[in-house]
């Protein structure tokens, strides 16, 4: 049987108390997005098959994202609170 396991990156929020210029899932650590590093280190778990990652409307910069990256990703838009978000990103699986 192969890998059953998935995960939901909830990435659609405004940040509204971050305040910085770029979204949080998008600014750089080390060379890559926040983003890339928690969709790195959940898919290096053994047994993880892939996982969706909820983004805000019109988010156009996760296109910018390595091929490698999102390869095993689902990308979904989230809704108005982050309870809506994370349910659109749990349909996605079912689908």
């Amino acid at each position: 049987m192969g890998a059953r396991t998935w995960f939901v990156i909830a990435a659609a929020g405004r940040a509204s108390r971050y305040g910085g210029t770029v979204p949080k899932p998008y600014l750089r650590i080390a060379g890559r997005t926040l983003i890339e590093h928690a969709a790195r280190a959940l898919m290096a778990v053994p047994g993880v098959a892939g996982g969706v990652v909820v983004l805000a409307t019109g988010d156009r910069r996760y296109e910018r994202l390595p091929p490698a990256v999102r390869r095993r990703l689902v990308a979904v838009e989230g809704g108005p609170t982050r309870a809506a978000s994370v349910l659109n990103g749990l349909q996605a699986l079912v689908v």
